[in-house]
């Protein structure tokens, strides 16, 4: 019985790494999914624009966030 569970995860931990693999090359040479945030916190808080541009001035970025 030991046997056969070791053989099965081996089997399992094999292919995961195939999947992985697999997926890897799959997502090569395309952009990173923006993350949105707008319907995680809705209602909860509410930020200034005053806010995010001290934000975004103190991360010293140069993003455009009105997407």
């Amino acid at each position: 019985m030991e046997k056969y569970i070791l053989k099965r995860l081996q089997s399992m931990q094999k292919e995961l790494a195939e999947l992985t693999y697999l997926i890897n090359h799959q997502m090569e040479g395309k952009p990173p999914r923006p993350t949105k945030l707008e319907g995680i916190w809705a209602g909860k808080f509410e930020v200034s624009d005053r806010e995010i541009e001290e934000a975004k001035e103190s991360l010293e970025l140069d993003i455009d966030i009105s997407q």
